[in-house]
């Protein structure tokens, strides 16, 4: 679990957001720490160079990874997938419920991500539509 430091750098990251799936305004900064905190991810990063940092990604239980960058250019998904590769196996696939591979998560709206992704060899498998009531 990400310490309070780290809930106040990925809240930063999340205020500069482009492309979001989970919310359509920003919650605050305590509801997004109550979030954090009760929805422990198998694995969290932060990403960052000398400088700056570059976003997040996680890793869930389910086989899913969200990749959250500040730009998303074919190197640093690059790096990201490369490590994700390096040092994780997929869960235990379970039918309907977990696959037996890692699968990214993207905004549908983010095709700089989609192209980079595919030069690097991923292939799209499905789209998510929202059903809205």
């Amino acid at each position: 679990m990400p310490t309070d430091e780290q809930i106040k750098i990925l809240y930063e990251q999340l205020k500069t957001r482009n492309y979001v799936i989970s919310h359509r305004s920003l919650p605050s900064f305590e509801r997004h720490q109550d979030f954090v905190k009760s929805h422990p991810y198998r694995h969290w990063f932060l990403l960052r160079n000398e400088i700056n940092y570059l976003g997040s990604f996680y890793l869930k239980n389910d086989n899913s990874i969200g990749l959250n960058l500040t730009d998303y250019t074919k190197e640093s998904l690059g790096a990201c997938v490369d490590f994700i590769s390096n040092n994780f196996t997929p869960k235990e696939s379970k039918p309907s419920m977990v696959p037996n591979y890692f699968y990214l998560n993207i905004s549908y709206s983010n095709g700089q991500a989609l192209s980079a992704l595919q030069e690097l060899g991923l292939n799209p498998f499905q789209i998510s539509l929202r059903l809205e009531k």
